[in-house]
């Protein structure tokens, strides 16, 4: 059998190969074009797209989503696993309803007096108390607290007085106590500072305690005494 014989009896096999290549190509291109107008591009193992993507329905996403650019949410956003941002997180303030967040920092303040004309002991009198209620879920704070002591010496002889002030959480803590001196009848002026500042909170308030003190009794002693404090609470 010649050459010749056998190309010509395979022409008609060629020409139809021929044209089922060519309707696959044509129909390669037609789907090509219609992805295109549709902002969508094919490749080995991946789908691009071109365009905008509106999905109305639900999306599940199980393996690794990669934004490369930016992405916007209009509307609500769950997440329940953890949030990592490596890069700067911009927020417009007030924004967030969190009350964690949107109040980090509570302070508040409390002051007390003592009686007119107290009498001043040998030993520590309580003279004014009052407390600040911890704001719930703050275990941290700042406290600030002054006591002054303004009386006359009313022990008839050469004598000493002082105060001192409490703070009362799990455990007081207190300040150092000067004593001042005064000649019968005359006035002293005695001053109590204490800063403290507390990592575990776990009381429902912190207690804040004035006492006076004298080397001779000091009895209806003219004037009396304040304390003051100031606290600041964080989480």
């Amino acid at each position: 059998m010649s050459s010749e014989w056998r190309r010509r009896d395979t022409d008609p096999f060629a020409r139809v190969w021929a044209e089922v290549k060519r309707l696959r190509e044509e129909s390669s291109q037609r789907v090509n074009y219609l992805l295109r107008n549709a902002g969508l591009r094919v490749a080995e193992g991946a789908l691009h797209v071109l365009q905008r993507l509106v999905v109305e329905g639900d999306q599940e996403v199980t393996g690794t989503l990669d934004v490369g650019g930016t992405a916007a949410f209009s509307g609500d956003t769950e997440i329940g696993g953890n949030l990592k941002v490596t890069g700067t997180l911009s927020l417009p303030a007030g924004i967030i309803d969190n009350d964690a967040l949107a109040n980090p920092v509570r302070y508040d303040s409390g002051f007390a007096n003592s009686v007119d004309h107290p009498t001043i002991t040998t030993s520590e009198q309580a003279l004014a108390t009052f407390s600040i209620p911890v704001p719930e879920g703050f275990t941290k704070a700042l406290v600030i607290c002054i006591a002054q002591l303004g009386v006359r010496n009313t022990s008839g002889s050469s004598s000493a007085a002082a105060c001192r002030v409490y703070v009362h959480t799990d455990g007081p803590e207190w300040s150092a106590r000067r004593f001042v001196s005064a000649a019968p009848n005359q006035e002293i002026f005695a001053l109590a500072t204490l800063f403290q500042a507390y990592n575990d909170l776990a009381v429902p308030q912190i207690d804040f305690e004035m006492v006076g003190i004298a080397d001779h009794v000091w009895p209806n002693a003219i004037g009396g005494g304040t304390i003051e404090a100031f606290a600041i609470f964080t989480r």
